[in-house]
């Protein structure tokens, strides 16, 4: 019990020290539906400091089919893809490229709702993404992020760019098979415990 206790304490560590090295932007994406039409809901949350809020994020979905849904404000805008990030969600048109402190993801909160179809037979496990940032603050003149983990030349800048890969999050349906197999582990471990050693007869 003790070295139970010992790892859950280790783990928690490890993920509040984790949450303090957070990326600048983190993607992670939850996945429904069945092979050949599967739903991938995309999360983005922004951890950049002061008012750099994202206003552009796009994936790499190669077997993408078509939006399912976008969070209010934003808007499927096939004109600003780039490389093979095919699917690139915006505020508004992105024409002009403003910031836009009510719509867009603000430093420190999170937005759902990047629906997409795909129509791989097998789920998709991991997608590449890309997004962008703009500074609102008062003067427009900074400070700007300059950080770690933008693209080479936009950090510094009041347009910084950012790449990486997305992970999905288990599918509801594998949580309880989790649980259950957690369970079991803990049954043989206290099993063990109570079966009585025995003794070599000499």
């Amino acid at each position: 019990m003790n070295k139970l206790l010992g790892l859950i304490i280790a783990l928690w560590l490890l993920g509040t020290s984790y949450q303090a090295l957070a990326d600048p932007i983190d993607v992670t994406y939850s996945v429904s539906g069945s092979s050949g039409n599967w739903i991938l809901d995309f999360s983005f949350t922004n951890n950049l400091p002061g008012t750099n809020d994202i206003y552009l994020v796009m994936v790499a979905a190669p077997n993408f089919t078509n939006i399912v849904a976008s969070p209010t404000g934003w808007g499927y805008t096939p004109g600003d893809k780039q490389f093979s990030y095919n699917v690139p969600w915006c505020i508004g048109s992105c024409v002009a490229a403003q910031p836009d402190p009510v719509f867009g993801i603000n430093s420190g909160q999170t937005l759902s709702g990047f629906e997409l179809k795909v129509t791989d037979l097998v789920a998709p496990t991991s997608i590449g993404w890309m997004a962008y940032s703009l500074y609102y603050g008062a003067s427009l003149r900074g400070p700007y992020y300059n950080g770690p983990g933008c693209f080479d030349g936009t950090c510094g800048t009041g347009n910084p760019g950012f790449e990486g890969v997305a992970v999905a999050t288990p599918l509801p349906a594998a949580l309880p098979l989790f649980a259950s197999g957690l369970a079991g582990l803990g049954w043989l471990a206290r099993r063990r415990r109570r079966q009585p050693l025995t003794q070599a007869v000499t």
